[in-house]
């Protein structure tokens, strides 16, 4: 209903209001675009990095906050809890000019991998857990400017979804695949997704028991089992990771 004594409260009181409720908007999924083709073909400089940011994928409808169309003081409660994301273009997913607004506290920001995409982001954080003689002086101090950039932009988030490929192609390198998580310290829920129609997801398995074994797993086998084993995987991987770097919170995780 209508509050029409509203204009009349102090300001302070009606910026807490505006505050409250830009952060109470319901959760969105958000695709993250894959990165064109091109970004692995050229050689890497500082100054071509410098603008690579991760973008939203065009193949969705991301609705700008209704906040922001309420009044000045709601916009700019609205602007301090959302940041703006540039939409990639069809196809090329190449950058645009186009933006959306995320919020970085409700929204959760997710990796879709239904046909192996690349993304620069998981492809250096994956790099990072090999021994640093497998890559030049030069290509590491671009790389790590890169990774810089990208946590900045992650910096607030606190929800994050990857599928299992790209999750389980993290956790390869140990527990020492988890240190970027020291640099997303905002993040609260880590959710892995596990497309059981998807004939692409015949991955393996770690099965619990004395020792870890890899079992494969074909899509008719997966089940309520396979949830559990992955749950299982998860919480032992973040323990590790806990264990090397106590100061840090560990996220929740979903599967």
């Amino acid at each position: 209903g209508s509050f029409p004594l509203f204009p009349e409260l102090p300001l302070e009181i009606q910026k807490i209001i505006w505050s409250f409720a830009s952060v109470q908007a319901p959760p969105r999924i958000l695709r993250i675009a894959e990165d064109p083709a091109n970004w692995y073909a050229t050689r890497l400089t500082l100054e071509i990095i410098k603008d690579r940011r991760m973008r939203l994928h065009p193949g969705q409808s991301i609705c700008i906050p209704s906040l922001f169309s309420v009044c000045r003081d709601a916009r700019t409660a609205a602007l301090e809890e959302h940041a703006g994301w540039e939409i990639a273009e069809p196809e090329t997913f190449a950058p645009t000019r186009k933006t959306a607004y995320v919020n970085k506290t409700s929204d959760v920001f997710y990796f879709e991998d239904r046909n192996h995409n690349r993304f620069w982001f998981l492809d250096l954080v994956y790099e990072e857990s090999f021994p640093a003689w497998a890559r030049t002086e030069e290509n590491i101090r671009i790389k790590q400017s890169a990774l810089r950039q990208y946590y900045d932009q992650f910096s607030g988030i606190r929800n994050l979804a990857m599928d299992w490929f790209q999750w389980f192609r993290l956790i390869d390198g140990g527990d020492t695949s988890l240190k970027w998580l020291r640099h997303i310290p905002s993040l609260r829920v880590l959710t892995v997704v596990l497309d059981l129609y998807n004939a692409d997801t015949v991955v393996k398995l770690v099965v619990p028991g004395k020792h870890l074994q890899f079992v494969p797993v074909t899509p008719n086998s997966i089940s309520a089992e396979s949830e559990k084993r992955i749950l299982w995987l998860l919480r032992k991987c973040l323990e590790g990771f806990h264990l090397k770097y106590p100061e840090h919170i560990i996220p929740d995780v979903e599967v």
